[in-house]
C-alpha cells in the first residue's frame, strides 16, 4: 500500500515548525518543505483526474503522466544535502523517510487498483485502532485475538453496506449447522456480498419495520412505582 499521505505529512510538520511570518514570500518559496509539498501537490492534481478510469486504462495514464512527476520528486530528494546544518531535524527525517520508502512510495504505478496513499484504508480501520487500549483488559492472548476477529468481521460488512446487525445474526444462525460439514464451499454463502446474505437482510429487515409500523412506540413506558416492583424471591 502506498504511503504518500504519510509522506507529505511529514513535510507539513516541519514546515508549521519555521517562522515563515518573519521570511518575505521568495525565502518561504526557497524552503525545501514548499519545494517538496507544490510537487506532491501536483502528483495528487494528475492522479485524481484519472479517478473515474478503470485500473487498466489508470495504470497506463499513470505511467505516462503521473510516473514522470515522481522521478522529478526523487530527482530533487535524492539530491538534498541531509547533512546541511541549516536544514531541520524534522526534514531530515522526511527526506529520510522519502528515501527508505521509495520502493512503496512507487508501487501505486504497477496497479491501477492501489490508490495514491491509504488514508481510505486506515479510515476503515480506524475503529479498530481506537480499540487497541482496550484490547489491554483482554483475559488472555486468545481473547484478543477473537476481538480483533469480530471488529474485521464488522469492518468487512460495513465496507460493503451490509447491516452489521444482521450479517452477525445471519452468521450465527447459519453457520452453526454448516460447520459440520467437511466442504467448505457454504462460505462464500456467508459472505456480506452473497446474494444469499443480501436476500436474508431485506427478508427480516422488512419484517422488522412491518412490527415498527404496527407498534406504538410514542408511549415511554413508566417506571414501576417501588410499591407495585415485584420482589422475586
Amino acid at each position: 500500500m502506498s504511503n504518500n499521505a504519510h509522506l507529505r505529512r511529514r513535510f507539513v510538520e516541519s514546515l508549521i515548525l519555521i517562522n515563515t511570518g518573519s521570511m518575505s514570500e521568495e525565502q518561504v518559496n526557497e524552503l525545501t518543505e514548499v519545494i517538496v509539498l507544490k510537487m506532491i501537490g501536483e502528483i495528487y492534481d494528475a492522479d485524481e483526474a484519472l479517478k473515474n478510469l478503470s485500473a487498466e486504462e489508470r495504470k497506463e495514464r499513470r505511467n505516462k503522466e503521473v510516473r514522470p512527476l515522481m522521478e522529478k520528486f526523487y530527482d530533487y530528494i535524492e539530491e538534498l544535502d541531509v547533512s546541511d546544518p541549516l536544514m531541520t531535524n524534522r526534514c531530515k527525517d522526511a527526506v529520510g523517510y522519502a528515501l527508505r520508502q521509495k520502493e512503496f512510495i512507487f508501487r501505486f504505478l504497477d496497479d491501477g487498483h492501489i490508490p495514491l496513499d491509504n488514508g481510505y484504508a486506515e479510515r476503515c480501520i480506524k475503529s479498530v485502532a481506537l480499540l487497541r487500549k482496550a484490547s489491554l483488559f483482554c483475559y488472555s492472548v486468545q481473547g484478543a485475538e477473537d476481538s480483533m476477529i469480530v471488529h474485521s468481521i464488522v469492518e468487512t460488512a460495513r465496507a460493503n453496506k451490509a447491516n452489521t446487525y444482521w450479517y452477525l445474526r445471519y452468521l450465527f444462525e447459519t453457520l452453526p449447522e454448516k460447520l459440520n460439514k467437511t466442504d467448505r464451499s457454504f462460505l462464500k454463502e456467508m459472505m456480506p456480498w452473497s446474494e444469499e446474505y443480501k436476500a436474508y437482510e431485506e427478508t427480516h429487515k422488512h419484517k422488522a419495520e412491518s412490527y415498527l409500523e404496527y407498534a406504538d412506540m410514542s408511549v415511554k413506558p413508566k417506571t414501576p412505582r417501588k410499591k407495585d416492583r415485584v420482589t422475586v424471591a
